[in-house]
C-alpha cells in the first residue's frame, strides 16, 4: 500500500515522498540545498519534489521576512510596516495555494496530491472543490489508505462549520483563571479566533481585528481569542504587546487544547465568525474581508 516515507538524505536532509513497496526513486544534487534536488522515478514523487522546493523556497523568504520584521519593532511607523508584513505574508500564501491548485488541476489522481492539499485552507467554495475533486479521483484506488480516510475525515469535518451550522461550546480560564464560556458571548457578533503568541502570521493580523473590534465594538461585535501557547507568560505579553483587548482564554495545552480538538484545528491562524445565535456566517476572514462582513451584517 502506497504511503508518504521518510527519505534520509544526511543527518540534515530528510525527504518525505510518496512510495509503495517495489517503487524505485533517484534523487540527485546537492544533498544541502533542497532547491537543487531532482527527483526521478515515479510521478508521485516528482510531483512531491516539485512541491517541496516550492516549500523550502517560501520557508527561506519567511526566514528573511522574520529578520526584517524584528529589526523594524522599534520604528514609529510601526503600524505601515506590519501592514506592509501583511500584504507580503498574503502574497507568499496566495502563490502556494495558486501552485496547490495548478498542481491538484494537472493530475487529480496523484497520491501525493493527499500531501498538497493539507497545506490548502478549507474554507472557500472553490478550495472547497479542490478537496471534493481530489477526494473523487483518488476514492477507487486509495480508499482503504489510512492516509486517504485521514483525508476524507478532514474534509467532513470542514463541513461542519458551513454557513449557518452551530459551533462547539467552549470553556477555557481567561489569564485570571476564571472560566469564559463562549456562550456567555451569546447575543453578539464573535469572532472566534484561534492564535498563539509564537505564530507570526496570528500576529500580523492582530492589528486588522483590533481595527475591526475598536470600530465595532459598540455595534454588537466583540471577539473571542483561543490561545494555543504553552507559556502564560508568553501568552499574556503578548496580549498586550497586541492590545487585545477582548475575552481571551487558554488551557495552555499547544495543539493538545481542547477547544483546538474539538474545533479540528490543524493550522493558525484560524477563525469562525458567528452571529448572535452561535451560528457561523464567516470562516477566516481577514484583513479587509472581515470589516467588509461585519459592515454587512451590523449595519
Amino acid at each position: 500500500m502506497k504511503g508518504f516515507f521518510r527519505v534520509t538524505l544526511s543527518e540534515q536532509m530528510n525527504l518525505i515522498l510518496p512510495l509503495k513497496s517495489g517503487e524505485q526513486v533517484v534523487v540527485t544534487g546537492e544533498v544541502s540545498s533542497v532547491g537543487s534536488l531532482e527527483v526521478k522515478g515515479t510521478d508521485d514523487a516528482v510531483r512531491m519534489m516539485e512541491f517541496n522546493r516550492f516549500l523550502q523556497k517560501n520557508f527561506d523568504e519567511q526566514q528573511v521576512m522574520n529578520q526584517e520584521f524584528q529589526q523594524l519593532q522599534s520604528n514609529p511607523n510601526q503600524d505601515s510596516i506590519i501592514n506592509a508584513f501583511r500584504l507580503r505574508f498574503k502574497k507568499m500564501e496566495e502563490e502556494k495555494h495558486d501552485l496547490i491548485k495548478e498542481l491538484i488541476d494537472k493530475d487529480p489522481s496523484l497520491f501525493a496530491n493527499l500531501a498538497l492539499i493539507e497545506q490548502l485552507p478549507g474554507e472557500g467554495s472553490e478550495n472547497i472543490e479542490y478537496y471534493k475533486k481530489v477526494q473523487a479521483a483518488l476514492e477507487e484506488e486509495y480508499s482503504r489508505s489510512p492516509f486517504y480516510q485521514n483525508f476524507s475525515a478532514k474534509l467532513t469535518e470542514m463541513s461542519r462549520f458551513a454557513p449557518g451550522s452551530e459551533v462547539p461550546e467552549i470553556n477555557l480560564p481567561n489569564p485570571e483563571g476564571n472560566l469564559v464560556p463562549l456562550s456567555s458571548l451569546r447575543g453578539k457578533v464573535v469572532l472566534i479566533d484561534f492564535w498563539a503568541s509564537w505564530c507570526k502570521p496570528c500576529r500580523l493580523e492582530n492589528p486588522n481585528v483590533v481595527a475591526a473590534y475598536e470600530k465595532y465594538k459598540d455595534k454588537g461585535f466583540t471577539v473571542y481569542g483561543v490561545s494555543l501557547d504553552r507559556s502564560k507568560e508568553a501568552w499574556v505579553r503578548a496580549i498586550a504587546q497586541d492590545n487585545l483587548n477582548w475575552t481571551q482564554v487558554s488551557d495552555l495545552k499547544f495543539w493538545q487544547s481542547e477547544a483546538a480538538q474539538a474545533y479540528g484545528v490543524s493550522g493558525i491562524p484560524f477563525a469562525l465568525l458567528i452571529d448572535e445565535e452561535g451560528k457561523v456566517i464567516g470562516k477566516n476572514l481577514r484583513g479587509p474581508a472581515l470589516h467588509k462582513k461585519l459592515e454587512e451584517v451590523l449595519n
